[in-house]
């Protein structure tokens, strides 16, 4: 028998925690598309070949990465966002714990040392449009789990 599984996503929730306080990271992105996206630095195992055709399998203890928040230009988190990159341009010190949870499954991503990489670039134009702010990390914990059954 098959099995039919759930997915909504405004049960997808984030948040950025540092001595400045949190900030609901989600609250405003954006509805069609991808609005959270994860790139880490590097796998953590790659294989090298001598010319002799021996393998060596590498470990890369590179833990960071990056993960964007796509948000409506209308949000009012931009403003919560562009008042820590501010702080942070000042005081060099807001600098937290970043954590997306899909509540519709298992899955988490915890990011320990992350920070706002800047006040993101954007357009005016006849749309209401989006920021999309990128938040480097020093760590990124991931667990991929899947949906519930519904």
């Amino acid at each position: 028998m098959s099995e039919l599984r759930q997915y909504d996503p405004l049960q997808v929730v984030g948040s950025f925690t540092s001595l400045a306080g949190s900030v609901d990271i989600l609250d405003g992105s954006i509805d069609g598309g991808d609005f959270a996206a994860l790139a880490t630095d590097a796998v953590t195992w790659t294989r090298e070949n001598d010319r002799g055709g021996n393998a060596t399998r590498v470990k890369s203890n590179n833990r960071g990465g990056s993960i964007s928040i796509s948000l409506s230009a209308s949000s009012p988190t931009n403003a919560a966002l562009s008042t820590l990159a501010q702080a942070d341009y000042v005081s060099e010190n807001v600098v937290g714990v970043l954590v997306l949870r899909d509540l519709n499954g298992t899955t988490v991503i915890t990011c320990n040392g992350a920070f706002i990489e800047d006040i993101p670039d954007f357009a005016f134009g006849s749309t209401r449009g989006q920021r999309t702010w990128v938040f480097q990390c020093a760590e990124i914990v991931v667990f991929a789990g899947g949906h519930t059954i519904a």
